[in-house]
C-alpha cells in the first residue's frame, strides 16, 4: 500500500466485490474479454478465494473477487458492521470535474455505481423543497458514475458530534430519505 500511495497518491487501491463461485465468474469475465491479473483463485485473507482484476477492466481500479462461502466474510456489513452496501445513503467523492453526490446507493459494481441523489450543493435546497411540500424544482436523478471518476466513496455516517445527513434530513423533514425519494417518484 505504501508503494501505491507513493507512485499514485492518495485515493481508491482497490475495490472488494463479494461473489458466489470466484472460478465461475472468472470464466465469464474471460469469455467478455475482461483483463485479468489472476487466471484462477487463491487464497485470501480469512481462508477466502480471491482473484483480482487487471485495473484496465475498470478505469484503473484494481478489482478484487472474493469468495466467501465457508469462511468468513470480510466484506459482509452485518457480520463487521463495516461495508457499503445497495439501499445505504453514501457521499461519492469525484474528479475531473471535482463534485460531491450525496444520495442512496442503487449499484456498485467494477463499472461504477448507481446514486440516488443530489449535488452535494444542492442538498438543503432539496430539504428545504421537501420540508415545504413545495414541487421539485431541485431534487434527485438517479445518477451513474463510472468507476473512473469515482475518488471515494464514502457510508454516510455519524462523525463525532456531527450527525449524517440523513439524520440530517430526517430530523427537517420529518422523513427518511427513502420517503422522499418514492414521493419525488424514485424506488
Amino acid at each position: 500500500m505504501a508503494r501505491f500511495v507513493d507512485k499514485r497518491g492518495e485515493g481508491i487501491h482497490h475495490l472488494t466485490l463479494e461473489v458466489d463461485d470466484v472460478q465461475a465468474t472468472l470464466d465469464r469475465l474471460r469469455a467478455r474479454g475482461v483483463p485479468m491479473l489472476d487466471e484462477s483463485p487463491r487464497t485470501g485473507a480469512g481462508g477466502t478465494r480471491v482473484a483480482f482484476l487487471h485495473p484496465r477492466a475498470s478505469g484503473g481500479v484494481l478489482v478484487e473477487l472474493v469468495e466467501t462461502s465457508g469462511a468468513a466474510s470480510p466484506a459482509a456489513p452485518a457480520a463487521s458492521g463495516q461495508g457499503i452496501e445497495p439501499g445505504q445513503p453514501v457521499l461519492a467523492y469525484l474528479r475531473e470535474p471535482a463534485e460531491k453526490v450525496w444520495g442512496m446507493l442503487r449499484r456498485l459494481d467494477a463499472h461504477g455505481l448507481q446514486i440516488e441523489g443530489v449535488d452535494l450543493t444542492s442538498f438543503d435546497d432539496w430539504v428545504v423543497q421537501v420540508q415545504r411540500g413545495d414541487e421539485a424544482a431541485v431534487g434527485p436523478s438517479l445518477l451513474f458514475l463510472p468507476m473512473s471518476r469515482v475518488e471515494k466513496l464514502l457510508l454516510d455516517r455519524p462523525s463525532g458530534s456531527l450527525p449524517s445527513l440523513a439524520s440530517r434530513f430526517l430530523a427537517r423533514t420529518g422523513k427518511t430519505v427513502e420517503e422522499a425519494l418514492r414521493a419525488d417518484g424514485g424506488d
